[in-house]
């Protein structure tokens, strides 16, 4: 195509830095998309839409890394770009940031900020789903809530690591143990023996709270 005349070597310069940015994250490169989206930015500072492209490459970047395990470096890369992105953004490519971000900290067993970022990431992608790992985070904030007295926000939470991971024994005993404590036996004995069909090594623990529930109906 013809240049166009009005246009300066600088802006052409931009624009391919910013298309060949772009073709190098469409192919699974963001280590070069983000070389390229940062010259682009030199060139134009303040140029925003070359500003969360530089933010998806970084992403996508920090996704390479976790895949490799390199957790400090996909950190730094999630980091960078999240602190370029809007708080919620309608867009699945950066609910990811927001994803790969909550499934570190969850590694790290950081409950709490990991679904924070989970939570950014459903308002910036409806629709999206949810890892079952994210169950073990679901039970962790269930039984901080509970210790603190908020127990409908807690039965929230189990729920939700129960539709997640329907096999999850701990949440089916901490679910029997909110029942029972609302004297709600019958429910509270159906729990705790899921629990012990899901995992029957739980027996000595479990089976004692079933005789308790047992004599409570009689």
């Amino acid at each position: 195509a013809a240049l166009n005349p009005r246009v300066g070597g600088r802006e052409w310069l931009t624009i391919a830095y910013g298309y060949r940015g772009t073709a190098f994250l469409d192919k699974g490169e963001p280590a070069r998309a983000v070389e390229d989206f940062q010259r682009a930015l030199a060139l134009t500072p303040g140029q925003s839409l070359y500003g969360e492209r530089l933010a998806l490459g970084y992403a996508a970047r920090g996704e390479v890394h976790l895949e490799r395990g390199e957790l400090d470096g996909a950190i730094a890369d999630l980091e960078t770009a999240l602190a370029a992105l809007p708080e919620v953004r309608q867009d699945p490519l950066y609910a990811q940031a927001y994803v790969q971000r909550s499934t570190i900290r969850l590694a790290a067993k950081s409950y709490e900020a990991a679904l924070g970022d989970l939570e950014r990431a459903v308002a910036a992608s409806p629709g999206l789903k949810i890892s079952p790992k994210m169950a073990v985070a679901y039970l962790a904030r269930a039984y901080s809530k509970r210790q603190k007295g908020q127990i409908d926000a807690a039965v929230q939470d189990v729920t939700k690591a129960l539709q997640l991971e329907p096999r999850y024994a701990d949440a089916y005993v901490v679910q029997a143990e909110i029942r029972r404590d609302r004297m709600d036996f019958a429910d509270a004995l159906r729990d705790y023996e899921a629990a012990l069909k899901v995992d029957a090594s739980r027996r000595d623990l479990i089976l004692p709270e079933i005789e308790r529930i047992k004599q409570a109906l009689a």
